[in-house]
């Protein structure tokens, strides 16, 4: 879930993620702020609610360390996704706001079987929806899976 190229889209200051750069090389273990709405991963909230009530997601916080690493991995993503070659199915909830960059992404794939599956409305957790667009993902990649294996 959440295909793109950019955590949190152009909202997080570039000082922020050049601050969690330096902080992630002197105290990589220092909590910070991961500044994710749990109201913006499903529209289902059944489903939002299990997250924030599960003990084992810490959505919250997390460690600048981390933090960092996951900016320098979508920094990358762009060209490491180009040297993808095998038959890939990318599926993208069209109103997810946590990750964006899904036009640069598929700028990027250079995989002669590229399959794009984009979902009007949906957020970001996309095999997590309302059953009924959930059951129209999840059909999507069984056809798809049944077409490529």
């Amino acid at each position: 879930s959440g295909s793109g190229t950019k955590y949190g889209g152009d909202k997080i200051p570039k000082i922020k993620k050049k601050l969690a750069k330096a902080m992630s090389k002197v105290a990589p273990k220092f909590s910070a702020s991961t500044g994710l709405d749990p109201n913006l991963l499903s529209r289902d909230p059944e489903v939002v609610k299990a997250y924030i009530n599960d003990p084992l997601v810490h959505y919250r916080k997390t460690t600048v360390g981390q933090v960092n690493s996951m900016f320098e991995s979508f920094e990358n993503l762009p060209e490491i996704v180009g040297d993808i070659k095998c038959p890939i199915l990318v599926q993208k909830g069209l109103a997810d706001e946590i990750i964006t960059g899904y036009e640069e992404l598929k700028s990027a794939l250079n995989s002669n079987d590229a399959t794009f599956r984009e979902y009007e409305g949906l957020y970001h957790e996309i095999y997590n929806e309302l059953s009924k667009d959930r059951a129209k993902v999840l059909s999507d990649l069984s056809d798809w899976l049944e077409n490529h294996l």
